[in-house]
């Protein structure tokens, strides 16, 4: 994209007039023109306006800290989820499987890693055919769709004893 200074005036001012569209582009151009700051908080704005597309690139900005605030996980993961569910976005889907698995953000849970990934592969992104690929041929045959956290190191011991505690409770009534 071979932009000069006057099209971030006019995307600015469209911007400014409700062209989410233009917000986009003006988040973009900053970006690659150094003014990180900028671009994540047009883009953090366009998206809280529920304009989708914006989402995916502000949450890059949030996980990475490229915005001028320190990283924050949680709130990309968020605003990766938006994206992706809201706005159909196979890429935003696809970085979100990758914080899912590696529990980056949220509780790590390889099944909806999975299920990211398959949702992002049907909107062609192919690092999301890989990554389910790659999920699959670590699962021993005949475990289910993806590996276990006990595969991955995982002592889950503590929730198997609540469980069983809870199931005690219940039987003795």
């Amino acid at each position: 994209m071979d932009t000069d200074v006057s099209d971030l005036a006019v995307c600015k001012k469209e911007c400014d007039a409700g062209s989410e569209r233009s917000c986009l582009a003006l988040g973009v151009v900053a970006a690659t023109r150094g003014e990180p700051s900028m671009s994540q908080q047009v883009l953090l704005d366009s998206c809280g306006r529920n304009f989708h597309p914006s989402c995916s690139p502000a949450a890059k900005h949030v996980r990475d800290g490229t915005g001028g605030s320190p990283p924050d996980p949680k709130r990309a993961a968020d605003l990766f989820e938006k994206s992706c569910e809201g706005g159909n976005d196979g890429a935003a889907c696809y970085e979100l499987g990758r914080m899912a698995e590696a529990g980056l953000g949220m509780a790590k849970d390889l099944a909806e890693a999975e299920r990211l990934y398959i949702q992002a592969c049907k909107e062609g992104v192919q690092q999301a055919c890989q990554a389910r690929k790659l999920l699959e041929d670590q699962q021993p045959a005949g475990q289910g769709n993806a590996p276990s956290d006990d595969e991955y190191g995982n002592d889950n011991d503590a929730d198997d004893d609540e469980d069983e505690d809870e199931e005690q409770d219940s039987s003795s009534y």
